[in-house]
């Protein structure tokens, strides 16, 4: 079991009721998770991990996908969602770390920078 601050980056539907999270984290850098049952009315991680949000993610390594199984916001930014030219700035950062960051390589400084944005 590992914890560690990320921001999730892109999150799309996958199976039934589950989530593919595409996560950039403090420690592992870009890596892409599982959210088991985050499509559910219910779900109690849904409300913690929204895209653009710092959240301290607690997850488990699994054959095929790591798989969360806690998550909690440490900051939402609310500024952005009242403004729309910063969501637009802040959505085009985001795809651009999608887009362009490598899987399991952390960097210190693309961290700091997205924190910073």
């Amino acid at each position: 079991m590992l914890t560690t601050l990320a921001i999730p980056l892109r999150i799309r539907p996958f199976r039934e009721y589950d989530r593919m999270i595409t996560l950039y984290t403090k420690e592992y850098g870009k890596m892409t998770v599982v959210g088991r049952g985050m499509q559910k009315v219910r779900s109690k991680l849904a409300g913690h991990v929204r895209e653009g949000t710092l959240a301290s993610v607690t997850f488990v390594n699994g054959k095929r996908f790591d798989t969360i199984i806690g998550a909690t916001v440490e900051e939402w930014f609310p500024a952005i969602s009242r403004d729309f030219h910063r969501l637009a700035v802040a959505t085009s950062l985001l795809e651009n770390y999608d887009r362009w960051m490598k899987e399991d390589f952390p960097a210190l400084p693309a961290w700091e920078l997205l924190v910073d944005s």
